[in-house]
């Protein structure tokens, strides 16, 4: 097998939000190259697996840890819905 064998994956962190009542290490670690990376790529696929408003209005806390850490972090989020439309002539 060829390749890039020097290619290194960023580190994994936990991402959780308290106010849903959710608490470290009940979600998927996501990579990210440090805390704002990881809470960012969690909220962009959190929003696509669940419906945009909730992350589009923004929370006030979202905790994010690396993984082989004690040291927690909090983070405010917020998102932009940008809908795209378009149309076909009817026939």
């Amino acid at each position: 097998m060829t390749g890039d064998i020097s290619h290194k994956c960023p580190p994994l962190w936990d991402v959780w939000v308290e106010e849903w009542g959710e608490s470290r290490g009940e979600r998927s670690p996501v990579h990210g190259s440090d805390a704002q990376d990881a809470v960012e790529n969690w909220a962009e696929k959190d929003d696509s697996d669940n419906d945009m408003a909730v992350l589009c209005s923004g929370l006030d806390k979202v905790s994010v840890a690396k993984v082989d850490s004690d040291e927690v972090t909090a983070w405010a989020v917020q998102g932009d819905s940008v809908p795209t439309y378009t149309a076909t002539e009817a026939k």
